[in-house]
């Protein structure tokens, strides 16, 4: 009896392994190979979006996905006001095509591997953070600290480098910006890569805000409980007093309560790491202070104003499960954008790290390469 059950055993865990193997297998497969559905329709209305293979998968590493990580050419500081200097690197080859990633937040900053969804060999990699994020100087500073100031520092920041036009890369607020700064100047873009795409509008604000307790309520419950319950009637208000409190130990457990529902929310499958004490103080408060003062820009100012960029390539990406930045937000904007592709990954939320949206990612900024060359 023995004997059979090991038998019955090793021949069902054989079955299960195959397709995984299989999968595995799949997954490795040069990206060239994967079938996307091209949008050339002039108004996307009969068009479809690119449907992404799914990724997650607990034998798959993104190191497996990433280009390796190159050392800067450049990582220096530049002075854009008689308060703010702005901490940039560059990375890859000065002869290539130069791409601006622009990070989220606001207050964000660039990650560890925020250059390595590009080609080294093929683009000159430009990474900075916006005023009062991470390295830049003095952080957190929202004084001097708006959308057309951001907009005004990358533009001194292509001066100061000697690039004539650059590919925009954007993820979560950093598409908001990559687009308010390629409405302002689209002469100086060769195209955009969005990820987690977001208009600044109050709708999605307070989405963000309150919305993602209807995926999350057992986070949004500890994020609403953190406030004594005679606060509790406008969270958004009660948040923001608090994280432009001149109390500094008030904002910093504001910050961390924030950023712990935000975290919790982020990812569809991969948990994140939680952030040290700075990185809560500076994501939270230039949230609170932007999102306090609707981005400092009109109402759908952004989407209206889509029609001065419209003639550039662009690939959206955006995971079916992202609560942070909606879905519907990307499919609105791909709508309205001729010959530009939306990618959707169905087993993804809104963390650029997540295995499908890097894979995406890394795809798009590939595929940017040939139609830059042409």
């Amino acid at each position: 009896m023995k004997s059979i059950f090991i038998t019955i055993f090793n021949f069902i865990i054989f079955e299960m392994t195959i397709p995984l193997i299989d999968s595995v297998k799949a997954m490795e497969e040069p990206f060239d190979e994967m079938i996307i559905i091209e949008n050339s329709h002039q108004d996307n209305l009969k068009a479809e979006p690119t449907l992404w293979p799914l990724s997650y998968h607990p034998m798959r590493d993104k190191e497996t996905i990433f280009y390796p990580k190159p050392l800067p050419a450049n990582d220096n500081f530049l002075r854009v006001s008689d308060l703010h200097e702005i901490w940039y690197a560059e990375y890859g080859t000065k002869e290539g095509i130069p791409v601006l990633y622009v990070h989220g937040g606001p207050g964000q900053g660039c990650g560890p591997d925020a250059m390595r969804f590009f080609d080294p060999s093929f683009y000159q990699i430009i990474l900075f953070d916006q005023r009062g994020a991470k390295r830049s100087k003095p952080f957190a500073e929202m004084r001097e600290n708006t959308t057309s100031d951001l907009i005004n520092d990358m533009e001194k920041l292509r001066t100061h480098l000697e690039v004539n036009q650059w590919l925009i890369f954007g993820g979560s607020w950093g598409t908001a910006l990559s687009l308010a700064y390629g409405e302002t100047h689209p002469d100086k873009c060769l195209g955009f890569i969005l990820r987690g795409m977001y208009l600044a509008t109050d709708e999605e604000a307070e989405k963000l805000w309150l919305g993602m307790g209807d995926h999350y309520p057992e986070a949004f419950d500890k994020f609403k409980n953190y406030l004594p319950e005679d606060e509790q009637d406008d969270l958004i208000d009660s948040y923001n007093k608090r994280l432009q409190s001149p109390d500094y130990n008030i904002r910093l457990e504001a910050a961390r309560s924030f950023m712990e529902y935000d975290d919790k929310c982020a990812s569809a499958l991969e948990p994140r790491h939680p952030l040290k004490d700075a990185d809560c103080l500076g994501i939270a408060i230039a949230y609170s202070h932007y999102s306090m003062n609707h981005y400092f820009l009109a109402e759908n100012q952004i989407f209206n104003n889509l029609s001065k960029i419209k003639h550039l390539p662009a690939i959206l990406v955006d995971g079916r499960f992202d609560t942070i930045c909606r879905l519907a937000v990307a499919y609105k904007v791909w709508k309205s954008w001729p010959g530009s592709e939306l990618i959707i990954v169905p087993d993804a939320g809104h963390s650029s790290l997540e295995l499908g949206i890097v894979s995406a990612l890394v795809h798009s900024t590939n595929k940017m390469k040939s139609i830059l060359s042409k």
